[in-house]
């Protein structure tokens, strides 16, 4: 399958889409501009809270040629969306801080669901930028 046709699908908006194309792309998604989504559903734990049903989570990082990897965790819980957005210090996360609220916002409106969102600058390691699937064929 063509690349561009799982950058099509990544970038539909619709959350089975973005499944598909990341299980097409091994897990790694190119996007338009030299962008990497990485969807690893299997590293982030079911979360529990006290007197909570128990949730589930995700882990994406995008990795921005110009702002670097970019985390999301985003975890569902008791009726609600939590996404704690980790970026590099200085560009990075004054972009995230500035648009929490929207980001906030576009979530409730899609999901439903209310939603918070934290910002908060890396203090150790960023995660590796992977090699992206060949841009002609994927299998």
């Amino acid at each position: 399958m063509p690349a561009r046709v799982v950058a099509e699908l990544a970038t539909s908006g619709d959350g089975q889409q973005l499944r598909v194309a990341s299980a097409l792309a091994g897990g790694v998604v190119p996007l338009p501009g030299g962008v990497l989504a990485q969807i690893d559903p299997d590293e982030a734990p079911e979360v529990e809270e006290e007197g909570v049903e128990r949730g589930h989570a995700l882990r994406l990082v995008v990795h921005s040629p110009a702002l670097g990897p970019i985390e999301l965790r985003v975890a569902l819980l008791g009726g609600r969306l939590g996404v704690a957005v980790t970026a590099e210090a200085g560009a990075a996360v004054d972009l995230a801080t500035e648009a929490q609220g929207e980001l906030a916002a576009r979530i409730e409106t899609v999901t439903g669901l209310p939603a918070a969102v934290g910002v908060s600058a890396r203090r150790g390691p960023a995660p590796e930028r992977p090699i992206p699937p060949s841009l002609g064929e994927l299998t």
